[in-house]
């Protein structure tokens, strides 16, 4: 069996693609750089045939859906579930970044730091709140944040998503999820 394992993180991001035939042990490992405006033949986005197994980037994740004003929560949770569903079908895990108990010695830092400037204050909420805020302002707050995630993976959980969070960074989890999974699977791409 053949699998492949593509990597699209971000308009400018390094792929990395791997070919594992099974009849042998070998592995070939090619990878790229790509641009949205650039074509690379590892990182296309071709819809395969076959099976596939998708793994999305929680963060990554986040940015897809736009959150319509007065929407509760759970809506915009719903929509999530939606838009992965129409987009990847079945077989997909989402995994989250983590947020660790000292975030100095966190690889994420400088960027929260950056996010902080758009600072909102902690917001209580639950599936059934009417959201009042920009995406971007209350997700800018890291409590907000945790706390949406929480409601998001509870939805998602409840689709029968798979889910996952990393203790920090969600990279490595999401390239060991797409290796462990792909003798399964004729195709694992991650998002």
């Amino acid at each position: 069996m053949e699998a492949s394992i593509k990597m699209n993180k971000t308009d400018f991001a390094i792929g990395l693609a791997a070919k594992v035939d099974d009849s042998n042990t070998n592995s070939k490992i090619q990878t790229c750089v790509a641009k949205e405006s650039f074509t690379c033949d590892i990182c296309e986005d071709v819809k395969p045939e076959g099976s596939q197994y998708v793994v999305v980037d929680g963060g990554h994740l986040l940015h897809k859906i736009v959150w319509r004003q007065q929407a509760t929560f759970g809506a915009i949770a719903d929509r999530y579930v939606q838009y992965l569903n129409n987009k990847y079908g079945q077989d997909i895990a989402v995994t989250f970044d983590g947020f660790p108990d000292d975030d100095k010695k966190s690889t994420k830092n400088c960027e929260r730091l950056r996010r902080a400037a758009h600072f909102s204050p902690d917001v209580m909420f639950h599936e059934e709140t009417v959201l009042q805020y920009t995406k971007e302002k209350l997700l800018a707050n890291e409590c907000n944040k945790k706390r949406f995630i929480e409601l998001l993976k509870k939805a998602l959980q409840k689709a029968n998503i798979c889910v996952q969070q990393a203790v920090e960074d969600a990279d490595l989890t999401i390239v060991n999820t797409a290796i462990s999974v792909a003798p399964q699977y004729d195709y694992v791409c991650s998002w």
